[in-house]
């Protein structure tokens, strides 16, 4: 099962720095509910240093986290209605490592695959780490159920959500519906090493948190994916939930 969606490989790659060049964090919008994972400059040099070129001038805006909204697929899928890109960080108690996801396509109830190849997995502590998607991963000789692995960006279900795929059925990074239980192993898609620390497949979770990445205009946020702008995210209209399971 492979997205239809994937945009050049080349319209995601990283900029080219110049020597002195030094990268800012992004830059953090305060709201009601308070950052934890991103609150750390240094965590967000790393994040806006990973992100593709066309996003690095972009704001955050926390839209999601377990210590105010409860831990359900239904409530992040429902404040993350209206943001095409963002960052999902993800504590893991096991371990203490922050791990997460960047994501492409709006978080909703669909069974297809979605996204393309601009996600990316990532771990930010103990040691900062990125693994991108390349077309190295698409290989013209190997079966073509393994093949839609490789291209198994983001899924995003009534029990589940997660990236990356393998043929043992084990993914980059998933998490259960309520948010308790993580699982990450190595994925055909990005080719990352396991993402919790020590060793663990399977660990339980803590805070998770999802920013909003957005360019702001006349301060308000663009919606990058239609061009358009919206009002933020505590003015939001948020539609009914699993209206549409496309």
């Amino acid at each position: 099962m492979t997205s239809n969606n994937k945009l050049p490989e080349e319209s995601y790659q990283m900029c080219h720095d110049d020597v002195e060049h030094v990268v800012p964090s992004l830059e953090l919008i305060q709201t009601e509910v308070p950052a934890v994972l991103a609150k750390e400059p240094a965590r967000r040099a790393y994040l806006v240093e990973w992100l593709p070129c066309t996003l690095r001038d972009t704001q955050i805006e926390l839209v999601y986290s377990t210590n105010t909204h409860g831990r359900t697929l239904e409530r992040l899928y429902a404040n993350c209605a209206n943001a095409k890109y963002t960052i999902m960080l993800v504590e893991v108690l096991d371990t203490g490592a922050v791990i997460g996801f960047f994501a492409t396509d709006v978080w909703r109830r669909t069974s297809r695959v979605h996204g393309d190849g601009g996600c990316f997995l990532f771990k930010l502590s103990p040691s900062a780490k990125n693994f991108s998607w390349t077309r190295r991963s698409v290989r013209a000789d190997v079966f073509e159920s393994t093949a839609a692995l490789a291209e198994q960006f983001m899924m995003s279900t009534d029990t589940y959500l997660s990236m990356g795929g393998s043929p043992d059925g084990s993914c980059g990074l998933r998490l259960n519906e309520d948010l308790t239980k993580g699982h990450s192993d190595y994925s055909l898609t990005f080719e990352n090493e396991p993402l919790a620390g020590n060793g663990m497949l399977d660990f339980d979770v803590g805070i998770v948190e999802v920013y909003h990445v957005f360019r702001p205009i006349d301060g308000k946020p663009l919606d990058m994916r239609a061009g358009r702008t919206l009002e933020t995210s505590s003015e939001l209209n948020v539609p009914s939930l699993f209206a549409e399971s496309t």
